[in-house]
């Protein structure tokens, strides 16, 4: 979980997909094989009026989380797309 505060959620989707960009340029080397490296993020913005308790946040972030694995993986989904 990242934390990301004073940026709107349009500025962490931004940060997001950078950081899915480059961990996808990365390759992990095991013995003789090399592996490719994919990143799923979930993003979503605190919400005073929907987020009376921590926890409401993560799970709203798990669900934009659960998306991007359902649509395919490797990619940044807001919650609220």
């Amino acid at each position: 979980m990242l934390i990301l505060p004073h940026t709107d959620e349009k500025g962490a989707m931004i940060f997001c997909e950078r950081l899915r960009e480059d961990m996808a340029r990365q390759v992990v080397k095991w013995k003789e094989t090399s592996i490719g490296v994919t990143l799923s993020i979930g993003v979503a913005q605190f919400d005073d009026k929907k987020d009376l308790y921590p926890t409401s946040l993560v799970e709203r972030a798990d669900k934009a989380l659960f998306r991007a694995k359902e649509e395919g993986r490797n990619r940044v989904v807001g919650i609220d797309e």
